[in-house]
């Protein structure tokens, strides 16, 4: 139930009535607070309510609706939507709109409070009610009674909390009146203070009102409790009559708020018009004083502007009497430097004249002395090289003189040489499969006419490779994992010569320390291999099964290559491994020769037959029927720079292409 102003109060006004208002108005309230506490506070806290309302309506339009949106975001919404044609929204200049919209605003909010105000009827009817309800009815009126004290305090706490709420909507609005405290500071800590009062003193009432009641309660149930029959109906018939002119009480007094509200109501929109009317002055002040400010503003302008051209047209003429002098300057600056340059010039090429004269004479000067420095220097160096040779031959026929080696003679390598490839020649010549899949007919006939003689040749090259890569690449290749350290030993203790890489591995330069190194390890290694070994951990042992595990792999490697093309039956494998054993044998024989022997193979060095089949498309495919032995230096080791084909052993090698 909403609680108006009286007597006229204006919007935004201290709540201040006129003596007989009050007096009627604190007699009315005396009888609400005896009769009637919870509807007392209730009405209290409506009021309360109100009176924020209508100040924070005024504080609204003072400030230029800065709350609005937060206490009425419907008025505030229909503000946004008026909008001019430029897309600002308007400042407020519409005071008849806005007023329109708080009347509405405020029916809406009283129309709202109408179910408040059922509720507290119905709450003063359950007041009135209560005494019977005490005294009869036995437990169940005792039970009910504690019901409705327990529906009491929860109506208790919910004005508590809207009491809370008002006071929470108070401090929003002191906060909002700070910027006008110089003008409403009095009349709001007055409203504040007895505000603060008369809660505190309503809620002393209630406490006390409530203890008397629980008091009474607890008293009446024990002296009534045997005399409830006969006093129930007299009872009943006197709270009747006491309902009945509560509600005419409650029906008068709603009449008179009404009335209240609507005198407050016109006494608002009075105010409000006032207000317009003041609004509308302050605009038409403000746009006179605009005009009047623009206007100045124009002139000085206009003033500023002329000055402004002026010195603009001062400083361009400084600037153009400078800039020529500056022209005369820079020209006059530019004919001396290119008379200086000139003499510059002059100076430098007469000097490059003389510099290139001296250098060409220092430079004939110093040809001629270092050609004479370089053949004092080659003669001596040549002498020191003789005698160095003198020396390491001596040396070399000494350390001879004391060796009981006896080298093997040409005739004998070249002896047991070729008939290792005579017995490859007769290994090549296998019967091949008739189901080919690299080496077709139609590839073989594309290579040569004599396909026989082809198969052959193609045989001696695969057998000659897998030799090369298990045997003849180096002189310790033969044994194994053993060799290959043995072969990064002499790498590291001798050198390498790019020229004397095969593919395999890459020989050190000859010379007599590197040979000597060589003979007297595989003279070692050959004679722990036809030496027992006592115990597997012996170092011998170690070499022995490098050099079984090598010896197999070829065997194998070699079986395998010729299976794949050939038919091979028990013969043909033992032919295999006795190839094996006099390759490794006749290979040992030449790495303890003082002289260093090479099994040279000029071919292609292709592993796979694809890989022979596709260089033979795309090129030339060299094919080796019989290697190339060579020899560094003589029987003894001399002459190790010396080097010769060992005679009758030149090698063969077949060039085959598809491109014929």
């Amino acid at each position: 139930m909403h609680h108006t102003p009286k007597c006229g109060a204006g919007l935004g006004d201290t709540v201040v009535a006129s003596p007989s208002c009050l007096q009627v108005e604190k007699r009315g309230r005396r009888r609400d607070v005896v009769r009637h506490p919870d509807l007392f506070r209730k009405k209290a806290a409506l009021f309360d309510y109100l009176r924020n309302i209508l100040v924070n309506a005024r504080q609204i339009i003072v400030d230029g609706a800065d709350k609005l949106q937060t206490e009425w975001p419907n008025v505030h919404k229909e503000i946004l939507g008026r909008e001019r044609r430029d897309g600002e929204v308007q400042d407020l200049a519409d005071v008849q709109d806005l007023v329109r919209l708080l009347i509405t605003e405020l029916e809406t909010q009283f129309k709202k409070n109408r179910k408040l105000e059922q509720d507290a009827d119905q709450l003063k009817v359950d007041t009135d009610v209560l005494p019977f309800q005490t005294q009869g009815g036995g437990d169940k009126a005792i039970q009910g009674y504690q019901s409705k004290i327990a529906e009491l305090q929860k109506d208790v706490d919910k004005l508590v909390t809207d009491l809370s709420l008002s006071e929470e909507n108070q401090r929003r609005a002191e906060e909002g009146q700070e910027a006008m405290k110089f003008r409403h500071g009095s009349e709001i800590r007055q409203l504040k203070d007895k505000y603060e009062e008369r809660a505190r003193e309503i809620q002393r009432k209630h406490e006390r009102e409530q203890r008397r009641l629980e008091g009474k309660h607890n008293t009446e149930k024990i002296e009534q409790q045997g005399i409830w029959d006969s006093e129930k109906r007299k009872i009943l018939d006197s709270q009747r009559g006491k309902l009945s002119e509560v509600q005419d009480q409650h029906k008068i007094e709603m009449n008179g708020l009404r009335e209240k509200y609507e005198l407050n109501r016109k006494g608002l929109a009075e105010r409000i018009s006032n207000m317009e009317q003041s609004h509308t002055l302050k605009v038409d002040q403000m746009e006179q004083e605009h005009n009047s400010a623009r206007a100045q503003w124009r002139t000085t302008t206009s003033e500023l502007q002329k000055k402004h051209n002026s010195a603009i047209a001062q400083v361009d003429r400084e600037h153009k009497s400078e800039q020529a002098q500056l022209e005369a300057r820079m020209s006059q600056m530019k004919k001396d430097y290119t008379s200086e340059l000139e003499k510059m010039r002059e100076n430098f090429e007469t000097m490059k004249l003389q510099l290139e004269s001296r250098m060409a004479e220092e430079e004939v000067r110093l040809k001629t002395e270092f050609k004479e420095e370089k053949a004092k220097l080659e003669m001596v160096h040549a002498e020191a090289k003789e005698r160095l040779q003198k020396d390491v031959n001596a040396y070399s026929a000494a350390l001879l003189s004391r060796d009981n080696f006896k080298p093997t003679p040409d005739n004998e390598i070249k002896a047991r040489f070729l008939e290792l490839v005579q017995d490859v020649d007769t290994l090549a010549r296998l019967e091949w499969k008739v189901d080919q899949k690299e080496w077709t007919n139609q590839v073989l006939r594309l290579l040569s006419p004599n396909q026989r003689l082809l198969k052959k040749q193609i045989l001696q090259d695969s057998v000659w490779a897998i030799l090369n890569e298990y045997i003849f690449c180096s002189p310790f290749r033969v044994f194994g994992e053993e060799g290959q350290f043995l072969e990064m030993q002499w790498n590291e203790g001798c050198g390498k010569d790019s020229q004397l890489d095969n593919g395999s591995y890459t020989w050190p330069k000859p010379e007599t320390e590197t040979e000597r190194w060589r003979y007297v390890t595989i003279k070692e290694c050959r004679a722990a291999l036809r030496q027992p070994v006592p115990s597997e951990w012996d170092p011998r042992a170690k070499l022995k099964k490098g050099f079984k595990t090598s010896i197999d792999a070829l065997k194998k490697q070699l079986t395998s290559v010729l299976s794949g093309i050939a038919n091979l039956d028990e013969n043909d494998v033992q032919v295999v491994e006795k190839l094996t054993i006099k390759a490794a044998n006749i290979w040992l024989g030449f790495g303890m020769q003082r002289c260093r022997i090479l099994v040279v193979l000029k071919g292609s060095n292709l592993k796979s037959a694809n890989e022979r089949i596709r260089r033979a498309r795309e090129g030339t495919l060299r094919l080796v029927v019989a290697p190339e032995l060579r020899r560094f230096g003589d029987s003894k080791g001399l002459d190790l720079h010396v080097e010769e084909i060992v005679g009758g052993c030149d090698g063969e090698t077949v060039e085959v292409s598809m491109r014929q």
